[in-house]
């Protein structure tokens, strides 16, 4: 790698830190017991969403790669993995793809529903703990 791709590497590192550090934070103060959703979740993921709509909106993601690198691929990489969702899915329906895009976002869903699902249920057999553990009974 040359010196400038070594650069963009230490932004998105950067980037990354201090998106990962946001999100922790933002978990610990505002993911509460009892709560239906998970607001810190959400507000990052929202928030995450509107950023990354922004830099795409001003061209920074083809434009600036010092800015994608740092802010779009770090910062909000780290932060969530739903402003790359949501861009990914605006750009196929805006570019005419809008059934692909409706495709994406429904094996999105339901396929990180399910990947969740099995983790707990691999995690829970793994321990020993049981599938029906938390459920409330």
């Amino acid at each position: 790698m040359d010196t400038k791709s070594w650069l963009d590497v230490f932004l998105v590192a950067c980037g990354g830190a201090l998106g990962a550090v946001v999100r922790h934070v933002s978990n610990l103060n505002f993911n509460r017991e009892g709560l239906v959703i998970p607001l810190g979740t959400l507000g990052v993921n929202l928030a995450g969403c509107f950023l990354i709509g922004l830099l795409f909106g001003w061209g920074i993601t083809v434009g600036e790669s010092r800015a994608k690198a740092l802010v779009g691929t770090g910062f909000l990489g780290a932060l969530t993995t739903m402003s790359a969702f949501s861009i990914e899915s605006w750009g196929m329906a805006e570019n005419g793809n809008r059934l692909m895009a409706l495709v994406y976002v429904g094996v999105t869903v339901v396929g990180c529903l399910a990947c969740a699902m099995m983790g707990v249920l691999v995690a829970r057999w793994y321990s020993g703990v049981g599938v029906a553990a938390g459920s409330g009974d």
